[in-house]
């Protein structure tokens, strides 16, 4: 099943966009949604980003964050929330991208 999603970042905030249909129903409540948060030092916002998603009314779901080598304390943070849809992941070396002006 084809769901065309769309996803935005926004520093920590991955938006999903879902196309809503009245007559079908697209979202089965069997389907797990992934939703991925890609971090950098962001020890100071991590949580509340978590949080806010575990927060939703749809539960299957899990929370994906992969950590581009940060150097405070995002891990142990991280660690420390008991929730099995949380999957961390840290980067061995730092992939940031380099923006240039087109």
């Amino acid at each position: 099943m084809n769901y065309n999603f769309i996803i935005k970042t926004f520093g920590l905030c991955v938006i999903i966009y879902l196309p809503f249909r009245l007559k079908e129903k697209i979202i089965n409540f069997e389907d797990k949604i992934s939703v991925i948060i890609p971090t950098f030092n962001r020890a100071k916002s991590i949580i509340q980003s978590i949080n806010s998603i575990l927060s939703q009314t749809y539960h299957n779901l899990e929370v994906l964050i992969i950590d581009d080598c940060s150097n405070d304390n995002t891990e142990s943070l991280i660690s420390k929330i008991e929730d099995r849809r949380i999957k961390y992941i840290k980067l061995e070396e730092n992939k940031a991208l380099i923006l240039q002006e087109i």
